[in-house]
């Protein structure tokens, strides 16, 4: 293990921000400026070089701040592992999670502690993502809006992350000491995981801003999934709809449904779920029998309008009666979020054509 020992003026840091990489070389530098370069200063920056065969760890020892702090993993043990690891070692109040291909904003740092500093119920605290390809361009997909109100992140909760993994800022006593950290069974999906057993009992929240950009490209730890993992996210989800809706019986086809068209390449999806599409309203009219004062909750409606649509896309050509059914589902809730959707992918189409 090697470790550069920080030095910021005192002997804990206020935030710890916490990276692993694996062979990310082609971004790793441009993410740790990001970090390195933050308007807020007071913190240790640790990163887990996770059994790296590039030149990741020459380039995290090219830098000569005394902030960094580098640990080094004897060999290849995952995301999930690396991630527990750091929990153990960081030394600050609050974590700061980054991934060794996204970037912060300048500002992100300062714009989230003193947020959760002016509000001391808030333990987890996410901010919006701009989507960039591999070379840093913006990808307007309109599919990362995050919800920033308490019902909307509990609404949300039930179908994934209402966080971006790069994004949040969160109590250590109370992720590593009370919840024991990220759930090692996980490999992929490990943080929609512990943010599920953490909004059971804390509060979080979302900034309106956004403060980083997530890259896509092919190397993504996300969107790989093995059908083992996707089975796991599965009963995750159905574990939150139990406790979150009070329900013993959960409408078991709609969570096919949903499972099915977000990992479409590694599982199979009911080519005409009409029962999943009725599910989805009984879910829908369950949340706001729990939670009325949620009718007029717009990130509510902007979340059910926006997973409408992912279902509406997905069976445009495969299913077309169930395609319009969603549709309408998706106009009810909330026309603006169809209409960018729609509008970003006809952006898209022309780009792809053009």
């Amino acid at each position: 293990m090697n470790e550069a020992l920080c030095s910021v003026g005192c002997d804990f840091p206020k935030i710890t921000v916490l990276m692993s990489v694996y062979n990310g070389q082609a971004y790793l530098r441009q993410a740790m400026d990001s970090i390195l370069q933050q308007t807020f200063k007071n913190f240790e920056f640790l990163i887990i070089n996770d059994g790296s065969t590039d030149a990741s760890r020459e380039i995290i020892l090219s830098y000569q701040d005394a902030r960094i702090r580098l640990i080094d993993n004897p060999s290849n043990i995952g995301l999930t592992r690396s991630l527990n690891r750091g929990l153990q070692m960081a030394r600050g109040k609050w974590i700061a999670r980054q991934d060794a291909d996204d970037l912060s904003f300048p500002e992100r740092l300062a714009r989230q502690i003193g947020f959760v500093q002016a509000h001391p119920e808030c333990a987890i605290l996410g901010a919006q993502a701009e989507v960039i390809d591999a070379d840093g361009g913006v990808i307007r997909t309109g599919f990362s809006v995050k919800p920033t109100t308490l019902l909307g992140i509990k609404w949300s909760v039930l179908f994934g992350s209402p966080f971006v993994h790069s994004s949040v800022l969160f109590r250590k006593d109370i992720i590593r000491e009370e919840l024991g950290g990220y759930n090692e069974a996980f490999k992929t999906n490990q943080d929609f995981e512990l943010w599920s057993r953490l909004l059971f009992r804390y509060i979080g929240l979302n900034l309106e801003i956004p403060l980083v950009q997530t890259r896509r490209h092919h190397r993504n730890v996300s969107g790989n999934y093995p059908v083992h993992d996707i089975g796991m996210v599965r009963e995750r989800i159905i574990t939150n709809m139990c406790e979150i809706l009070c329900w013993d019986h959960i409408p078991l086809n709609w969570v096919d449904v949903w499972i099915g068209v977000n990992n479409a390449s590694v599982v199979s999806c009911p080519m005409a779920p009409k029962e999943a599409i009725l599910s989805f309203d009984t879910i829908y009219r369950r949340f706001l029998e729990l939670h009325p004062q949620a009718v007029g909750n717009e990130d509510l409606r902007k979340s059910a309008a926006l997973i409408a649509m992912t279902v509406c896309r997905y069976y445009w050509k495969r299913s077309p009666t169930v395609a319009a059914q969603m549709l309408q589902r998706s106009l009810q809730r909330h026309i603006p979020t169809v209409l960018r959707i729609a509008g970003n992918s006809l952006r898209n189409t022309i780009c792809c054509k053009g």
